[in-house]
C-alpha cells in the first residue's frame, strides 16, 4: 500500500465516506476529500459550496493534472475546466464541450471596393454500376458561372464514359478561361472529389489535394498547360475547387430556404438511376426511389411522360445554380459584416461556426 494511503488511514480524524471500487476519505480538519485508486489519488478541495479545486497525483505523489469543478446550484449541472478545455455535464452525462483555440496573428488587408462574386460551382450525378461492389459511375455533370451553365450527359457528344464527361467539363472550364473563378462542390470531400482526383490524374492533369486528418478532401488544385488565346508559349493554369459544405453545413434545399434563394433544389429519384434507365420515358418512378419526400410532394410529380434525362438535367442545373446563389449571398453577408472577401479564405476552419 502506498505511503500516501497509509498516511491517510492513520489519521484518526479521517472518516471513510464509502468504499466501492474507489476508497474515499474526508479530512475533517481541512475538509479536503481524498479518493484513492490503484493508479492515482485525487485531492478534492472545496473553495465554497459550488467550486472545487481537484489535483490528481500518482502513487509517487507526482501531480498528473489539475482541474476545477463548478456545480450550478439546483440544476444538476457540472462545469469542469481543464486548461483551455471546458466540459459541461448534465445529469452525469457530457452535454457539450468548448475549447479555446489560439490562432496566429491576423494581418489587416484593405477592404475591396467591390465584392468579388467570381464563384463557380460543379456537380456530378452517379448511378450504382455494381450492386455487389457498390461502385458508382458518373452519368452526368455540370458547372455554373456568372451567365453560363453547362451540362454533360453520358452518350451525347461522343462522351461515352463517366471519365470522359469529367475530363470534357474540366477542359471546357480551362479553354473558356474560367479559372479566375473559385469553384465549389457541395460535399467535395466525401463524394465528388474522389471521382475528380482519379479521373484527372489518369488523364494527365496535375492534381494537388488538401486533406484533413480523417482523409476528407478540403480542396483540389488542378493544373495544366494552356496556350495563350493568340498562340505563343503555353502557360500553367490552375483551377481551384473547394468544398462548400465545410462552410455551410446542411443540405442544399434547407440552405436555399435559409438564404432566400430564388432557385431551390428539387426532388429527384436517385435510387432509380441506372445505366438502363438513362433513356427512360414513362410514368414517374415509384415513391420509394425518392428520399424524404412527402406524399403530397410526390403526387405533384406524377405524370405519364416523365423523362429521366430531362429531369436529371433539370435537377443538375438547379443544384449548381442554387449552390452558386447561396454562396454569393453568404459571401456578400460575410463581406458586409467583416470586410472579408469569401474567395480569399482558402482554409475554412474559422468559418465552421457561422452556419452550422
Amino acid at each position: 500500500m502506498p505511503k500516501e494511503l497509509r498516511y491517510l488511514k492513520q489519521k484518526s480524524n479521517m472518516a471513510p465516506i464509502f468504499k466501492p471500487d474507489l476508497i474515499n476519505y474526508n479530512d475533517l480538519d481541512s475538509n479536503i476529500n481524498y479518493t484513492y485508486s490503484s493508479n492515482y489519488i485525487m485531492k478534492i478541495e472545496p473553495l465554497d459550496r459550488n467550486n472545487y479545486n481537484i489535483d490528481v497525483v500518482d502513487s509517487n505523489n507526482d501531480k498528473l493534472l489539475s482541474f476545477k469543478d463548478y456545480w450550478e446550484p439546483g440544476s444538476g449541472v457540472l462545469i469542469r475546466k481543464y486548461k483551455d478545455l471546458e466540459l459541461k455535464f448534465k445529469n452525469n452525462k457530457l452535454d457539450h464541450s468548448n475549447v479555446k483555440i489560439k490562432m496566429g496573428r491576423l494581418m489587416e488587408v484593405p477592404q475591396e471596393l467591390v465584392f468579388d462574386n467570381k464563384i463557380g460551382t460543379i456537380e456530378l450525378e452517379t448511378y450504382r454500376s455494381s450492386e455487389a461492389s457498390g461502385l458508382m459511375s458518373v452519368y452526368a455533370c455540370a458547372y455554373a458561372v456568372e451567365g453560363k451553365t453547362q451540362t454533360y450527359w453520358l452518350g451525347e457528344n461522343n462522351l461515352l464514359t463517366g471519365e470522359s464527361l469529367i475530363i470534357q467539363m474540366i477542359w471546357d472550364i480551362f479553354n473558356n478561361r474560367l479559372t479566375s473563378n473559385t469553384f465549389y462542390a457541395h460535399n467535395l470531400g466525401k463524394f465528388d472529389g474522389h471521382f475528380l482526383i482519379k479521373t484527372l490524374l489518369d488523364a494527365g492533369f496535375k492534381v494537388k489535394a488538401s486533406i484533413k486528418e480523417d482523409k476528407t478532401i478540403i480542396s483540389l488544385r488542378i493544373s495544366t498547360l494552356l496556350s495563350a488565346p493568340k498562340g505563343g508559349k503555353k502557360k500553367k493554369v490552375t483551377l481551384t475547387i473547394l468544398d462548400s459544405i465545410l462552410m455551410l453545413k446542411g443540405d442544399l434545399k434547407s440552405l436555399g430556404e435559409d438564404f432566400g434563394a430564388s432557385i431551390l433544389k428539387t426532388e429527384f429519384p436517385h435510387k432509380f438511376a441506372s445505366l438502363e434507365n438513362l433513356s427512360y420515358v414513362g410514368a414517374t418512378p415509384s415513391i420509394d426511389n425518392y428520399k424524404d419526400i412527402t406524399a403530397n410532394d410526390y403526387k405533384s410529380l406524377l405524370r405519364d411522360d416523365w423523362s429521366f434525362r430531362d429531369e436529371s438535367l433539370k435537377y443538375l442545373i438547379n443544384d449548381v445554380e442554387s449552390l452558386r446563389e447561396i454562396l454569393i449571398k453568404f459571401g456578400t453577408e460575410v463581406y458586409n459584416l467583416y470586410n472579408i472577401i469569401l474567395l480569399s479564405i482558402k482554409l475554412f476552419r474559422p468559418w465552421l461556426f457561422l452556419y452550422s
